[in-house]
C-alpha cells in the first residue's frame, strides 16, 4: 500500500514539473508578446534636445547636443556624459563612429573622424583636410557599417564661382568614401551634377551585397561597392528616409509641395506605388499639411511612419504623430501625443522589446525644454497618468493619391579634391569629460499590459493551490511509513 502510495506522489510531482515548465515557457512567450509601455523626460540642466536614439542590446543610447544618454529597455538611466561637441554617428556591438568639425580661417573647416570601442578607447582617427582653404565645409551624414568597413555619406560645400546668377554663395557636393576596419581611407567621391549642384545627403541604403542607394536633395543615385555610379533619378523631392522592405522593394519618405509623400520603389528606381495623406484637424478650416516627415521602417505587416505636427496648425503647439500603413498605402491607424506645450518629434525607431520609441523634446513637464521619451505598444497605445498634462489622442488621416514621377538625371562622378592625413591615435583624444551629466527623471509615466499581469498572478495563484494540495499527501505518506516501521518493531 505504502509504495503505492510513494509511487502516487511521485506521478504527480513529475506531473507537476511538466505542467510548470510548459507554464513558465508559455508565461515567458507572453511576456515578449505582452510589453511595457511607458513616456519619461530628461532634464539634464538646461534647455534639452535630442538628436537621434540609438537601438543597443539592452537598451538605448539617447543622442542629444553635447551629452549622451544611455537608458534600459524601460528607460531607466544607466550612464550620462557630456562629449564635448562630437557627433555620434554609428554605434555597434564593439565600435563607435565620432566626427568633429574644427573651424579654420576664413570660414572654413577641417573634420576629424574617429573610431573608438564602448569604453572610449581610440581605434583610429581620420583628419580631412580642404584644399580650398575658403568657404568650404565638410560634414558626414550617415554612417553604414560594412563586413570590409564603413561606408560614409556626407556634404561637401564649395564656394559658387561658377553659377554667379545663383544667390546661394555655396555648392553643395554629395560625399562618399570608404574606410577600412583599420581606418585606411580605400576610395572617396564627389558627385557633382553637370548644373548648379545643390545636394545635402540623407542616407545610404544596401540594395544587396554590391550595390547602394544614396538618397539626397531632389535625387536618388545608385553606386557599386566602389562608389561608381550606376544610375541617377532626379526625384524633385527631398527623400529624408529609404529603408529597405520585402521583395526587394524599397520604403521611401519625402516631401511634395508641404504634403508628406510615401514610395515604395524597386530596386531599379521604378515607383510602386505612391501616396500622399491630408490632416484635417477639428476647428481649423483647411487640411494640415505641412506636417514634417521624422522616419519610417518595415514592422513585417505595413510601415511605421513618425511626424511631427507644426503649433500653427493647431493654434496650440508642435506635437508627435505616428501612424500606420499597410504594404498599399492604407492608413490602419494614427496617433498624436502630447502635452500642453511644445513637444517636437526627432526620431523613432523599434523597441527593444516591442513596440516603438518615439524621441523627441519637450516644454509641457517643466519651464525647460526636456529630453521627452514615449515607449509605446504595438499598435502605438499608452498609458498616461492622470495627474500628468500628457496626452494622446486618435487622428484622421486621409489618403490623396499623388502622381509623382522620377526622371533620369546628367549627374557625373569626380574625385574628391581632399587631402587626407592619417594621425597617431595618441595624438589626439576624444575631450570626454569625466564628470556625469546630472540628469533627472521627471514624469515619469509607466503602464504594463494587463494580459502579462495576470497571467503572472494566475502562475502564484496556481502553484499556492498545489502547495495546498500536496502538503496533506506528503503528511499522509509519513504517517504511512512511520506505523509501519513501528509495527516491524
Amino acid at each position: 500500500m505504502i509504495k503505492k502510495l510513494l509511487a502516487v506522489f511521485v506521478i504527480l510531482v513529475l506531473i507537476l514539473l511538466s505542467f510548470n515548465a510548459n507554464l513558465t515557457r508559455g508565461y515567458e512567450e507572453n511576456s515578449r508578446n505582452y510589453v511595457n509601455y511607458w513616456a519619461k523626460t530628461y532634464d539634464a540642466g538646461g534647455n534639452d534636445r535630442c538628436e537621434e536614439i540609438i537601438r543597443t542590446e539592452d537598451g538605448y543610447l539617447v543622442i542629444g547636443c553635447g551629452n549622451i544618454i544611455k537608458i534600459d529597455s524601460v528607460g531607466n538611466i544607466i550612464q550620462a556624459k557630456t562629449y564635448s561637441e562630437w557627433g555620434l554617428f554609428y554605434a555597434g556591438k564593439e565600435d563607435l563612429i565620432w566626427a568633429k568639425q574644427i573651424d579654420i580661417s576664413n570660414n572654413s573647416n577641417y573634420l576629424i573622424l574617429c573610431c573608438t570601442n564602448s569604453t572610449g578607447y581610440v581605434k583610429w582617427v581620420l583628419k580631412f583636410v580642404p584644399k580650398l582653404k575658403n568657404n568650404t565645409h565638410l560634414w558626414i551624414s550617415k554612417v553604414l557599417k560594412t563586413d570590409d568597413g564603413y561606408l560614409m555619406v556626407g556634404t561637401k560645400t564649395i564656394p559658387n564661382t561658377e553659377h554667379p546668377m545663383v544667390s546661394c554663395p555655396y555648392e553643395y557636393l554629395m560625399w562618399i568614401l570608404k574606410i577600412s576596419n583599420d581606418g585606411e581611407l580605400m576610395w572617396q567621391k564627389v558627385y557633382k551634377e553637370q548644373n548648379f549642384s545643390n545636394f545635402f545627403v540623407y542616407s545610404i541604403t544596401p540594395i544587396d551585397n554590391t550595390t547602394y542607394f544614396v538618397a539626397s536633395t531632389d535625387t536618388l543615385l545608385k553606386i557599386d561597392s566602389n562608389g561608381n555610379l550606376i544610375d541617377a533619378k532626379w526625384t524633385h523631392m527631398d527623400i529624408v528616409s529609404l529603408r529597405k522592405t520585402f521583395g526587394n522593394t524599397f520604403f521611401a519618405i519625402t516631401h511634395m509641395n508641404s504634403y508628406p509623400v510615401y514610395l515604395r520603389i524597386d530596386k531599379n528606381m521604378n515607383i510602386v506605388w505612391s501616396q500622399r495623406y491630408v490632416f484635417p484637424w477639428n476647428g481649423h478650416p483647411n487640411n494640415i499639411n505641412n506636417v514634417e516627415s521624422i522616419g519610417g521602417f518595415d514592422v513585417g505587416d505595413g510601415y511605421i511612419i513618425g511626424m511631427c505636427l507644426p503649433w500653427e496648425y493647431r493654434n496650440i503647439w508642435d506635437n508627435f504623430i505616428m501612424f500606420k500603413i499597410d504594404y498599399e498605402g492604407n492608413v490602419l491607424w494614427a496617433k498624436m501625443y502630447g502635452g500642453n506645450g511644445s513637444d517636437k518629434l526627432r526620431c523613432i525607431t523599434e523597441a527593444v522589446d516591442g513596440g516603438y520609441i518615439l524621441c523627441g523634446e519637450s516644454d509641457s513637464f517643466n519651464n525647460n525644454t526636456d529630453i521627452w521619451i514615449v515607449k509605446t505598444d504595438k499598435n502605438g497605445n499608452i498609458v498616461f497618468n492622470s495627474d500628468s498634462s500628457a496626452y494622446v489622442k486618435n487622428l484622421t488621416i486621409y489618403p490623396e493619391n499623388a502622381t509623382i514621377y522620377m526622371n533620369s538625371s546628367d549627374i557625373v562622378s569626380a574625385d574628391a579634391e581632399i587631402d587626407v592625413y592619417t594621425l597617431d591615435p595618441s595624438e589626439i583624444k576624444i575631450p570626454i569629460k569625466d564628470t556625469q551629466v546630472k540628469v533627472r527623471i521627471q514624469a515619469g509615466l509607466e503602464g504594463v499590459n494587463e494580459n502579462g499581469k495576470n497571467l503572472k498572478e494566475s502562475m502564484i495563484y496556481f502553484f499556492i493551490a498545489v502547495s495546498i494540495l500536496l502538503i496533506p499527501v506528503a503528511m499522509i505518506v509519513i504517517i504511512l511509513v512511520y506505523r509501519r516501521k513501528i509495527t516491524k518493531r
